[in-house]
């Protein structure tokens, strides 16, 4: 249903203003319209109406006077944050490409697949809404499944993953979960209350990735080849990064955070264009992998 729900915030926020005549008649004519209904039913635009507004925090009001409907603080500046921000524009661009009708269009815009776990999404954002728990089902590489009931605070992408934090009650400690390991996920009846001190946002502070960690972040100074460097700048790594050198050969860049599998694994990534100048014990561990890749690489395989 998400798509209908994103169908019908464009319709009404490219309009400016439109009256449900209107509407109806692009429902009409939409490729979404699978039962070839001439209207949309009153009853479900009013569930879409409140199902949109919930999901990405826009409010769709009604002018009574005029007999339209159009959505506060619309337009270029519509009032989308975070997670209804990035739902909105991922979701919208998608919706844009299913209203298409030009094959060519349709069939010349490639998005990275996204492992199974997307199915979860709308029960997670209304167990967020509601404070309600989940009973869930998680399988970890290696291990056998597990049922957790999960106090959920957020929810992030990483990589082509969706992941999920929140507190679990077997555990009695705060952990995240990648969706696509999830075998089976239920709301239950139950409520939970966020306790003030929890900020979820405070859990990615010090970090890249998902990889969560009670330890204090570190000074981290990195040598950049001159013809790798713009693509740290246009797209940062971690919101601590600064440029703190620049030359024509090479420039270094400075991360307060911690090092964490992510981090090393994306530094890693970038093979001899990248040099760990400090912590020392930092910069000793690349030596050591890369004193590893060398041996790998130094036997005479045929």
């Amino acid at each position: 249903m998400f798509n209908c729900y994103i169908w019908l915030v464009e319709v009404i926020n490219a309009s400016g203003e439109i009256t449900r005549g209107e509407i109806d008649r692009r429902w009409s004519a939409s490729v979404l319209n699978e039962e070839n209904e001439g209207s949309l039913p009153e009853r479900t635009f009013h569930r879409w109406r409140v199902a949109a507004e919930e999901l990405f925090g826009v409010n769709i009001a009604c002018n009574r006077s005029k007999g339209t409907y159009f959505i506060e603080n619309g337009g270029d500046n519509m009032a989308l944050k975070g997670l209804h921000s990035w739902l909105f524009n991922a979701l919208s661009v998608n919706s844009m490409i299913m209203e298409s009708r030009d094959k060519d269009v349709q069939q010349s815009i490639f998005f990275e697949e996204i492992p199974a776990g997307q199915k979860y999404l709308t029960i997670i954002i209304k167990s967020l809404r509601d404070k309600r728990k989940l009973e869930i089902v998680h399988h970890s590489f290696g291990k056998e499944p597990n049922t957790y009931h999960v106090h959920p605070y957020c929810l992030k992408v990483f990589k082509q993953r969706w992941y999920m934090l929140g507190y679990v009650e077997e555990k009695k400690d705060i952990r995240i979960f990648a969706l696509d390991r999830i075998e089976d996920l239920r709301q239950i009846e139950e409520v939970y209350i966020v306790p003030s001190s929890v900020d979820p946002k405070k859990y990615f502070d010090n970090i890249y990735g998902v990889g969560l960690s009670q330890k204090k972040p570190e000074r981290i100074c990195v040598k950049i080849n001159a013809d790798q460097v713009d693509y740290f700048l246009s797209l940062p790594l971690h919101r601590s990064q600064k440029l703190i050198k620049r030359t024509p050969e090479y420039s270094v860049l400075e991360f307060n955070l911690v090092p964490n599998f992510e981090f090393k694994q994306v530094l890693a990534s970038y093979l001899s264009q990248v040099e760990v100048l400090s912590p020392k014990k930092l910069r000793n561990e690349f030596k050591n992998e890369v004193q590893k890749m060398l041996n790998i690489y130094s036997n005479n395989r045929k």
